[in-house]
């Protein structure tokens, strides 16, 4: 092989290699920006406190006939996070129960999964009534009162 020769070969291997580094590079800029479009389109993040979906209780303001009942549910799937549930329910009934308020209290759990402790139970029939929501007539009849 000619000293020629080898220098157009090293030219070509040169080019190649010189192609091969921008496609690569192509790819790499171009896979950066869909993840920054990606993000842009992306819905806000859960934040961390949120724990489950399965985790959860609601607060509802009910009128009967001749009383107004606060209504928190509980519900969980877990046993391992079922206390920490009940003792926010509890609170939020005690904090409610304070005060002037002459609302009925009433607290609703699910009882489906039966993941609660016999004493969570206990602690919240001191601070509101406690209705299984398997006993739906108990329920209706309670909040129709």
């Amino acid at each position: 092989m000619r000293n020629s020769e080898a220098r157009r070969y090293a030219r070509w291997a040169a080019g190649v290699a010189m192609l091969l580094a921008l496609v690569v590079a192509g790819v790499y800029l171009r896979g950066v920006w869909v993840a920054k479009q990606a993000e842009k389109k992306a819905p806000p993040a859960v934040p961390a406190a949120i724990e489950q979906r399965s985790n959860e209780f609601s607060y509802s303001k009910v009128e009967g006939q001749r009383t107004k009942s606060l209504v928190l549910t509980l519900s969980s799937q877990s046993s391992a996070s079922s206390h920490q549930v009940a003792t926010e329910v509890f609170r939020r009934q005690f904090d409610l129960a304070s005060g002037t308020r002459k609302e009925q209290q009433v607290t609703i759990v699910d009882d489906r999964y039966d993941v609660f402790k016999d004493e969570d139970i206990e602690r919240l029939e001191r601070v509101s009534a406690v209705v299984p929501f398997s006993a739906r007539k108990d329920v209706v009849a309670l909040l129709a009162a």
